[in-house]
C-alpha cells in the first residue's frame, strides 16, 4: 500500500519546480464547470479511485445550501456516490470489491457536508465548491483489470466531462471521458 500512496503523491505533487529552482506552491485553479478529475492507480491487488468534480455538476450549484431541497439533492448525491457500484463498473473477471465504505465530502462554498451531515464554518475561504470522492477495492485477479466505466454521467447531467489519469502494473494512461465514451480503458 504505501507504493500506492508513493504513485499518488507523484500524481498530484502540490508543489511546482520554477525556473529558479526554488517550490513554489501551486494556487487553487478556478475548476471549469463540466469538467472533473478522475485518478486510478493499483498496487498489487489493491485499486484506488479518486474523482473530484465540481458541485454544479453533481447538484447544481456551489453555494452554501439554504433549502430544504439543496440540502437534500447534496444529501442524494452523496447517497449515489458512495454505493461504488451505482458510479462505476468493472470487470467482474477482475474480482474487485470495495474495501470499507467509500469517502465522500461535498465541499461547498461554506460549509462541508461529509457523507450527510453538514458542519458550519468549514471552508469558508473556498472559492469554489467540489464532491471529492475516494473508493478503494481489494481485487481477487487485478490482471483481469482491463477498464473502469463511469456511470454517474446518467445521473449528473451536468456532469460533462472527467479527465482520467491512471498509473497500473501495465503502464500508464490518460484520456478524457464523457457521457459518449465513459469506458476509460487500462490496456495498451
Amino acid at each position: 500500500m504505501k507504493q500506492i500512496v508513493v504513485i499518488f503523491l507523484c500524481l498530484f505533487a502540490t508543489t511546482i519546480q520554477s525556473k529558479e529552482g526554488h517550490h513554489k506552491k501551486r494556487h487553487h485553479k478556478a475548476h471549469e464547470h463540466g469538467s472533473g478529475k478522475l485518478n486510478l492507480a493499483t498496487d498489487g491487488n489493491k485499486l484506488v479511485i479518486k474523482i473530484e468534480a465540481p458541485a454544479n455538476d453533481i447538484v447544481g450549484f456551489e453555494h452554501k445550501p439554504s433549502t430544504k431541497e439543496q440540502r437534500n439533492k447534496i444529501n442524494s448525491a452523496i447517497k449515489f456516490l458512495k454505493v461504488a457500484s451505482s458510479n462505476l463498473q468493472l470487470p467482474r473477471a477482475s474480482g474487485c470489491k470495495p474495501e470499507g465504505s467509500s469517502k465522500i465530502k461535498a465541499k461547498m462554498a461554506e460549509g462541508e457536508h461529509e457523507e450527510g451531515h453538514e458542519e458550519e464554518g468549514h471552508h469558508k475561504d473556498e472559492e469554489h465548491s467540489e464532491f471529492h470522492i475516494s473508493y478503494t477495492f481489494t481485487c481477487s485477479n487485478i490482471e483481469s483489470l482491463n477498464y473502469v466505466k463511469v456511470l454517474s454521467f446518467k445521473k449528473f447531467k451536468g456532469m460533462k466531462k472527467l479527465k482520467a489519469q491512471g498509473v497500473t502494473k501495465t503502464g500508464q494512461f490518460s484520456k478524457t471521458l464523457n457521457s459518449k465514451s465513459p469506458q476509460f480503458d487500462l490496456r495498451k
